[in-house]
This record gives C-alpha cells, structure tokens and sequence, in this order.
C-alpha cells in the first residue's frame, strides 16, 4: 500500500496522500492499538492537536500534533472540523481554524471510523490481553465504574493485585508489537497486557499470590532483547487503581539506565527503591537546564571513554575494590582512576559526601534524557 501511495503522489499528490491516511490507519487498525494512539495518528497525519470525547464514558483524549499527549481540557470550538464517532458515542476534532482542507475529513473519517471499532471491541465480553482494554484503564478521567467495567474485561476482579512495569523503547525487532515480560514463578500469568501510551509501553501483570518485589524486579529485567531497554516497576496494587502503579511506573523508568557505554547501570529501577529521589523528577522536564554537576559527568565522559562505567560501579558499592569487581578492573587500576574523575568532576569521590553527589548527579543526567 505504501508503495502504491508513493507512486500515486508523484501523479497526483493529493490522492497519494489521502491513499496514505487511509494506509497508516488500516495499520493502525489491524495492530489493535489503543485510542490514544489512534488520536496521536489523527495528530500527526493533520499536523494539527487532534481531540477524541467518548461521551457515555466521561473520557478525552488529545494528542498534539508532535505526538505528546495534552492535558484534557480547553473549550471545544464549533468551528473545529469534526466527526461523530457511531451513534453518539462520541466525537472526534482536529483543533484548527485554517481553511478547509480534504485531507482533514478524510483524517477524522478515518480516525472516526477506527475509534467505533475499537469501542466496539472494549465493550462487554471478556478479552484477556487486550490492549486498548488496559490504555483505557490507565488514562486520566476514568470514572470508578469505568475502571470496574474494565478490570473485568481484562478477566480480573477490581482486587486482583497487578504491578504495572513501564518500558521505554519497548518493541520488538519488526517495530510492531510491544514487547511483554517473560516472568518467573508466579509472574508468569497468562494475563498479562501491554499497550503503548505516549511513547511508553505498559505492561500490566497480575501478582497472586503476592510476590516480593525483587522478584518482580528478576521479572522485568527478562524482557526480551533487554539490551537499550529501560523499565521501571511500579507498586503492587488492587487492580482497579492500576492507573496509580503506571504513574509511579512512568517516574522510575525515568531513572533506569538505557544500557551500553553511554549510560550504563540499572536497567530496571523499582519505584520503591527510589526514596526521596522521585522528587527529581518533578524538578526536570523537556526544558530544564542541566546543573552544572550532570555538565562535568559529561564532560568527564567525552574525555574518558571509561569514566561513566567506573562512576557507575562507585554509586553501587560502598568498597573500592567491590566497585573495580563490577567495572571488571583490577583494584589498584580503579585506584589510579579515581585522581583523573575527581579532577574532571571538581568533587571528592571518595567520602559518603561525594558518593551521594555523584548519585544524584548520575540520577539527573537519566531525566534530562528521558524528560
């Protein structure tokens, strides 16, 4: 299709486009993404925010048209182009008062036409691993009978205690489907979901019995082709408050190490094991500055290709020569770095002090590339 697409617009232009709208949702479609991604699509395809309100479910989806969800709120403007979603179940926009263009109807055609079946599909029978099941779950503005309704679609009991685990760059080679977690022991439930959100895989999995989190920890890091993945786990909850463990999901994965020489470290951070460093993450979006100590981390690694590796194995052991065990150098090796990164850095690293500065600085240095 998207060959024929390509050969039709150096024809007609306008027919190739349209040709490729009516492509990317059929794909879209025969994926079973969720209704945010179908917005985001609608977004991107338009080049202008695109809305979705399901009306009998209290629900509002917008995506910009650089694919980031926005908060759900502003006034809708008649003017906006728009299209009924069904029978009245909703209503779909895109956000623009420009002049009238084709490509626009056929956008929320499409967009309308793929959010009915979805809703279709979400609604009474039991489908266990459905993922548009679990986005709607997790979405802000679920009421708490909606969230009941789902729960059970997903073939769970609101009680049934779940952990959410969010993966970034989770999807598997072809770029299709997002990966799940191959989970040990009693993780190794048959019910497990994943969806993509905002650019973030989630993946729900039931716990009963109840699990330690370390073993859930052991769980997450088997996601497959782990290597580059970051994941980060949030706490064990009834399952109709997932939405709570997928926030706390989304913060630690934040932290978690992207893996290889240019940030290596945990690549599965549970939320619980953060204590008071969740806070950073308030503190650093899209357009903070970096502090001045993630600017010498930088600094010390373009000039050491072997800097990040050892600071990293200094923030995971308290003896020097456990850190050089993890770096895989000899004791009087790590000995002889520490000198050259103190100088590079401008801080001591051999004092509690200096340990926890580098913590956090190692810390920060995650959320700006994660922000």
């Amino acid at each position: 299709m998207q060959e024929l697409a390509g050969k039709l617009a150096a024809l007609d232009p306008e027919a190739g486009a349209a040709l490729r709208v009516i492509a990317y949702f059929d794909a879209l479609v025969d994926r079973h993404v969720g209704l945010e991604s179908l917005v985001r699509g609608a977004a991107v395809l338009s080049g202008q925010t695109a809305r979705l309100s399901v009306d009998d479910r209290g629900l509002v989806v917008r995506v910009g048209a650089d694919g980031r969800v926005l908060p759900p709120d502003g006034a809708v403007s008649p003017a906006w182009p728009h299209r009924p979603v069904g029978d009245g179940a909703g209503t779909v926009w895109v956000e623009t008062t420009h002049e009238h263009r084709a490509l626009d109807d056929l956008v929320l055609e499409r967009l309308a036409a793929a959010v009915r079946l979805v809703l279709d599909r979400t609604r009474g029978r039991v489908v266990p691993g459905d993922g548009a099941t679990l986005e709607r779950l997790l979405l802000p503005g679920t009421t708490p009978e909606e969230r009941e309704r789902l729960v059970r679609r997903l073939g769970l009991e609101p009680a049934t205690p779940v952990r959410l685990a969010a993966v970034l760059d989770g999807r598997t080679r072809d770029g299709e489907r997002p990966v799940v977690l191959r989970a040990p022991d009693a993780l190794d439930a048959p019910r497990r979901t994943a969806t993509e959100l905002d650019g973030v895989v989630a993946v729900l999995v039931p716990v009963e019995p109840p699990t330690p989190a370390g073993l859930a920890v052991r769980a997450a890091d088997r996601v497959e082709d782990r290597l580059g993945r970051r994941v980060g786990l949030g706490p064990r909850v009834p399952a109709v408050d997932a939405a709570r463990s997928w926030t706390a999901a989304r913060v630690a994965v934040r932290f978690a190490a992207g893996g290889g020489a240019d940030d290596p470290g945990r690549g599965v951070v549970d939320h619980a094991d953060l204590g008071g460093l969740v806070l950073l993450a308030d503190v650093v979006g899209p357009g903070t500055a970096p502090h001045p100590d993630v600017v010498a981390v930088d600094a010390a690694a373009a000039a050491h290709p072997w800097a990040l590796a050892t600071l990293d194995a200094l923030t995971r052991h308290v003896s020097l020569r456990s850190a050089a065990l993890e770096a895989h150098l000899h004791h009087s090796t790590l000995q002889s770095r520490l000198p050259v990164l103190e100088n590079a850095l401008g801080w001591p690293l051999g004092d509690p002090a200096g340990r926890s500065r580098l913590v956090v600085a190692l810390a920060l240095r995650r959320l700006h590339a994660t922000a």
